[in-house]
């Protein structure tokens, strides 16, 4: 076995004219050759370069940290930096951006929200801005997001109105399920949509919707005359079946759907009548037909469309339902 050489520096020194040399051991004792031999492990020399500058930092900050003065001095430090970021113009949101609602949800949103501005992103809370727009009782959902170009976007998906409903305290939008959206001042903006009355309308939707789904169309004639020409009258019963047919024009005046609103009243005689209100549409076409026709009697020819099955025969000789519409 080779023998480990031992690396000894040797110092020459002078002393009574005569040379000496002296040997220096360089781990004296046992505890100088352990030290050494832990230096030379490197978990040593990372816990002493680093570990323990970490340690002394760490030490230092929570002797600093363990009094509330400094505490507190540390957070308005921040508190102030932070605000001096946030208060920079480029940073602070600028528009609001309503998408997806009608104008009466747009205007209620923006009446809310839309002073705020300009405003800091960071002092918005999003969430509760949601939860506000959809307790309006005509929004179903809504989505409210900041975009990178300094705009609040909020998206709204609203509950459709499907009818109008005449109560004790005015008129009101309905939707399909009879949830009471808002209400409003007249019917002449909403002339499309079927209008239901009384207390408990509400609670009958289902059969007013199977009525109306049968009930297409309300068409306005004049009444034929003597002379007018059998290509150009059409014959049609009473719906109370009394009474020989009536012959009215085959041209339409107008159609139901110009007509705003429509009311149960009674005439002088005591005896039941519908008042109705047209649209600008309607008035012009009713004035237009009716000044040179004074004093001859208009129908309103009530058109219900209904359907049916019938049974055809395919390529291959086998019956098939069909649905056909039919007046």
């Amino acid at each position: 076995m080779q023998s480990l050489k031992l690396s000894i520096k040797k110092y020459l020194t002078h002393s009574s004219g005569q040379n000496k040399y002296t040997y220096i051991d360089p781990a004296p004792t046992v505890f100088s050759y352990r030290m050494q031999r832990l230096w030379l492990t490197p978990f040593f020399r990372v816990l002493i370069r680093i570990g323990l500058p970490v340690f002394c930092i760490f030490l230092l900050v929570s002797m600093f940290l363990s009094k509330a003065e400094n505490r507190t001095y540390l957070k308005d430090v921040v508190a102030e930096a932070q605000i001096s970021v946030q208060s920079q113009a480029e940073y602070r949101l600028q528009t609001l951006s309503v998408e997806g609602a009608s104008q009466y949800i747009s205007s209620k949103i923006r009446a809310k929200f839309g002073v705020i501005f300009p405003v800091n992103p960071f002092e918005l809370n999003l969430e509760e801005m949601r939860k506000w727009i959809e307790n309006i009782a005509a929004v179903d959902s809504a989505v409210v997001a900041i975009s990178n170009t300094g705009l609040l976007s909020i998206k709204i998906i609203e509950i459709p109105a499907k009818f109008v409903w005449r109560g004790g305290d005015g008129l009101a939008l309905v939707s399909d399920k009879g949830k009471v959206l808002r209400s409003v001042r007249s019917r002449a903006n909403f002339s499309k949509l079927p209008l239901i009355a009384g207390e408990g309308a509400l609670d009958a939707l289902a059969e007013a919707k199977n009525i109306l789904g049968k009930t297409a169309t309300l068409e306005f004639h004049l009444e034929a005359q003597m002379d007018t020409p059998r290509s150009r009258k059409t014959s049609y019963p009473y719906r109370n079946g009394l009474g020989a047919p009536a012959f009215l024009q085959d041209s339409i005046i107008l159609g139901g759907d110009q007509v705003a609103t429509a009311q149960a009243s009674f005439d002088e005689n005591g005896l039941p009548q519908v008042n109705i209100t047209l649209d600008g549409e309607g008035g012009s076409k009713m004035h237009r037909a009716t000044r040179g026709n004074i004093g001859k009697r208009l129908g309103v020819l009530f058109v219900e469309q209904k359907t049916r099955t019938v049974y055809e025969r395919d390529s291959q000789g086998k019956q098939i339902p069909l649905q056909e519409s039919y007046e």
